[in-house]
């Protein structure tokens, strides 16, 4: 990013947390230094949020005066995260860099843990179930968001966000809606369990080119929502 496309990321994501979380959260502080890729992945948070609060949905921040996690790894209770409440009722927890397990671990093989690493999966925001601890099981999330600021959007990428929702949940002819949702999220309801899979892209292309129009069908077939938000 270039310095005006820092300081306009920082002003929009800081504006988003600061009409859903409220201004004294703690979060905005944790943007500055934030590298290019990091401050992406607020910003596709910030956009996360805003469905959600469109669509009735109340925020609290949980230990807010610590940044948000930025490493791989499993649920940490001493970063900052966000509890997602409607009508009252706390309904999901909202994490950055959280591993989850897979369908292929504790489904498919009936393993109680996971027992290798290939067994669970990092995406870079999860909305999950607030009973949820260690690594969610990929029935307890609900929103999954893989977001890449990068130059170019290779097609191995594709590959891999298959592979996720692969892991995420199995193709049926009608799997629902999650149980946290808004009617912005994109889902043609065959996951299940059910979720919404994003990956989102900062990457500009000509009309007719990139994720948006050469991913379109698979990720139809999928229930991946592809997009595209600018630096």
């Amino acid at each position: 990013m270039t310095p005006t496309q820092i300081t306009n990321a920082i002003s929009t994501i800081s504006t988003v947390f600061s009409s859903v979380l409220g201004p004294g959260s703690g979060l905005q502080a944790s943007l500055a230094g934030m590298v290019a890729s990091k401050l992406y992945e607020a910003k596709a948070l910030s956009a996360v949020l805003s469905r959600l609060s469109a669509a009735g949905y109340s925020f609290a921040v949980v230990n807010g005066t610590v940044c948000l996690k930025a490493s791989p790894g499993p649920i940490n209770n001493s970063y900052a995260h966000i509890q997602v409440t409607l009508n009252g009722k706390h309904v999901a927890n909202i994490w950055t860099d959280v591993e989850f397990v897979g369908l292929s671990s504790y489904k498919l093989a009936g393993l109680t843990a996971p027992s290798a690493r290939g067994e669970y999966h990092e995406l870079d925001i999860l909305v999950c179930d607030p009973s949820a601890t260690i690594r969610p099981r990929s029935d307890q999330v609900f929103i999954g968001v893989e977001a890449k600021h990068w130059r170019d959007i290779p097609k191995k990428l594709l590959r891999e966000i298959l592979g996720v929702r692969r892991e995420l949940s199995l193709r049926r002819g009608s799997g629902g809606a999650p149980k946290v949702t808004a009617p912005s999220f994109q889902n043609l309801g065959c996951s299940d369990p059910a979720s919404h899979l994003i990956f989102a892209f900062s990457t500009p292309y000509l009309p007719g080119t990139g994720p948006l129009t050469e991913w379109k069908v698979p990720a139809e077939q999928f229930d991946i929502e592809l997009l595209h938000i600018p630096v």
